[in-house]
């Protein structure tokens, strides 16, 4: 909400708005004056904000300037009318101003980020179109909630990119990739003495070594289709987990592999220097979740050679409701 005018301007107003309710008293005695000061509050709340201005007639009836009694002003009991009969409560404050010989009450609503807010006994949801408060559509509810969880997302990642950025290179995401780069940077440190060399020798040997790993499967299924023989289960079984083993090493080259710098060919050099989102788009969305795709704009550099590599790398963000 932007801010709020002076009463002096706001007493000359001649008609409603969508950021502006005239109430000519304050009157929160009975459950229907207690449900519509919640929907009043929510509706603004729900909306861009704005201000109800006690002491001023609706000009429908005629827009006098009549004050109000300001032992009828309570601000304790106007938070907790809110509190108790909106979900989530909506944040606002109050006060009273004396003009002359009156008395005004201000309750100013700023636009809230936890919308849409709810009337608890009825689960309406209440906006302002234009000078009245009117009922929210399903699509107006299905956009508050949108706006509410992409506020979520970027708080989340916000946070988490500061953590990251605060002199501290950022490694890449997923286990694996992170331990494929502490075990390869600690072999690199004692086999070499330093990080800043290359590493192919060493991919070699991994290729090989995943390729002899699959050989044994290989003569399991080439015994089983050319003679129809069946192989001895206890072989069966040393190839199934020398397989695996091969796949795990494969895995291992080819993470290696993409932590390579392109230019100078030395490995787990690259830091991401640049995270900006540029887009997202919602996949799934349950009661208890919602699930996003996002792309970002993101750049790589390496420590050794200070090469630079743009990537548009998309992730998939799943948001607890």
């Amino acid at each position: 909400m932007k801010k709020t005018a002076p009463l002096d301007e706001l007493l000359k107003q001649k008609d409603e708005t969508a950021t502006l309710d005239f109430k000519r008293a304050i009157k929160l005695l009975s459950d229907n004056e207690k449900y519509e000061f919640a929907k009043d509050v929510s509706a603004f709340g729900n909306s861009k904000g704005g201000v109800l201005l006690y002491g001023k007639e609706d000009p429908k009836e005629g827009g006098k300037i009549v004050g109000i009694n300001s032992e009828s002003y309570d601000a304790d009991k106007m938070q907790q009318i809110v509190s108790s009969r909106v979900h989530p409560p909506v944040e606002f404050s109050s006060e009273i101003i004396k003009r002359g010989s009156r008395f005004f009450a201000l309750v100013k609503i700023p636009e809230s980020k936890l919308k849409p807010h709810e009337i608890t006994s009825t689960r309406e949801v209440w906006i302002r179109r234009g000078g009245t408060t009117d009922r929210a559509t399903q699509r107006e509810r299905d956009l508050m909630s949108l706006q509410k969880d992409r506020t979520r997302i970027t708080q989340k990642k916000s946070i988490k990119e500061q953590i990251e950025t605060e002199g501290i290179p950022e490694k890449p995401e997923g286990w694996g990739k992170r331990t494929v780069i502490s075990i390869g940077r600690v072999y690199t440190q004692r086999v070499h003495g330093k990080l800043d060399v290359s590493l192919l020798k060493e991919e070699i040997i991994l290729a090989a070594m995943s390729l002899l790993c699959f050989a044994p499967i290989a003569y399991w299924v080439y015994v089983i289709y050319s003679n129809g023989t069946v192989v001895v289960p206890m072989f069966s079984v040393i190839s199934a987990f020398l397989a695996i083993f091969g796949v795990i090493l494969f895995y291992g080259l080819m993470t290696i592999e993409s932590l390579k710098c392109p230019q100078c060919k030395r490995h787990f050099g690259l830091r991401r220097t640049q995270h900006i989102r540029v887009k997202d788009r919602e996949i799934d969305r349950t009661e208890e979740y919602v699930k996003r795709e996002v792309t970002y704009n993101n750049a790589y550099a390496c420590e050794f050679c200070k090469y630079k590599i743009p990537k548009i790398e998309t992730e998939t963000e799943t948001i607890n409701l």
